[in-house]
């Protein structure tokens, strides 16, 4: 018996970055569609031509004028796949529906106070809550999690590269720091900012340290505004290894370990390194499989509520340090 989906939303990651004549699985109604535990029965979208246009080219049963026809549709699972503004309404509108699951697009929202409302109620409700920080369902990706300290010595410093928002983009690579490394800001300050999201997300540039069961170090994110150029980047510099992950056409990891200097003694550095290719378009096809063993079998959600509200408080933490300059 497959589970029935539906999508509220139409843009870009809900079907308008995917091909339907290939194979590759970039957004949430390609992502149901070529998952066979899934029935993808229904798309809104405020823009009701939008989600027709949807509907036609995906072959989706029905586009729906409003949240509610979405919901007489009974699906047991909804994406939410709208601006970030409209998360947190959402959210708390999908709680009145029969869906089991909400798979939401990130940010949660841009308040933690009322991040930590939602969590809360969907676990009242007993509704799953999971949040698109699609690089947690890139084992690839998660593997350097430090569960071997003893090999990489203590985390000395973290470097961002982003744009276009530090919660709608910036966000992706606190998550995965927040995920690698359970920091807790101890000070920092904002030395730049940018409008190229929305005035309420700017593109910041900061430099912060941060305490950790890893180490204490430092943490530089570097803002860049999004009409000149699109980095996305994470460089981890532990004691005794180094891994920087890029997005270049796709996902690329350098893993480096520390080794003397041939020519100069006493001198160390980073100089032995290997790169490898992390198929990005997997990320959306392991979420699909991630939320139907969690429906069918109560696998653990990879992404969840919870783990997004540890990012939000991070990311609203360092958003709201003092400006070194106007």
């Amino acid at each position: 018996m497959t589970l029935r989906a539906a999508v509220i939303g139409a843009g870009n990651i809900a079907q308008g970055f995917d091909n339907p004549q290939d194979e590759i699985v970039l957004t949430h109604v390609k992502g149901y569609q070529k998952n066979p535990a899934f029935e993808l029965v229904a798309v809104q979208d405020s823009d009701a031509d939008k989600a027709q246009q949807a509907a036609r080219r995906w072959n989706i049963p029905l586009a729906c004028r409003d949240a509610e026809e979405l919901f007489a549709q009974g699906p047991e699972v909804i994406s939410i796949c709208t601006p970030d503004h409209t998360h947190q309404p959402l959210l708390w509108k999908c709680l009145e529906s029969p869906a089991r699951l909400v798979f939401c697009e990130k940010p949660l929202c841009q308040d933690a106070t009322e991040a930590a409302r939602l969590v809360a109620a969907y676990a009242k409700a007993g509704k799953s809550l999971a949040v698109n920080y699609s690089r947690r369902w890139l084992p690839q990706i998660m593997a350097l999690c430090p569960e071997s300290p003893q090999q990489l010595g203590r985390l000395l410093s973290a470097r961002i590269k982003y744009y276009k928002g530090f919660f709608h983009n910036g966000s992706h690579l606190i998550d995965l720091l927040t995920a690698f490394a359970k920091p807790q800001l101890k000070y920092g300050a904002i030395v730049a900012a940018l409008d190229d999201c929305q005035a309420a997300d700017q593109t910041i540039t900061a430099a912060c340290a941060l305490t950790s069961p890893v180490g204490d170090f430092t943490l530089m994110i570097e803002g860049y505004d999004c009409r000149k150029m699109s980095p996305l980047e994470l460089e981890l510099v532990f004691e005794r290894k180094r891994f920087l992950l890029e997005e270049l056409n796709g996902t690329r990891l350098t893993e480096s370990s520390l080794c003397a200097n041939a020519l100069y003694p006493d001198f160390f550095e980073f100089s032995t390194s290997h790169t490898k290719a992390i198929p990005t378009e997997q990320a959306m096809n392991n979420a699909m499989q991630n939320l139907a063993a969690h429906l069918t079998g109560g696998t653990p959600l990879t992404s969840t509520g919870e783990t997004a509200l540890a990012t939000l408080r991070l990311c609203q933490q360092i958003y709201s340090l003092n400006h070194l300059r106007s």
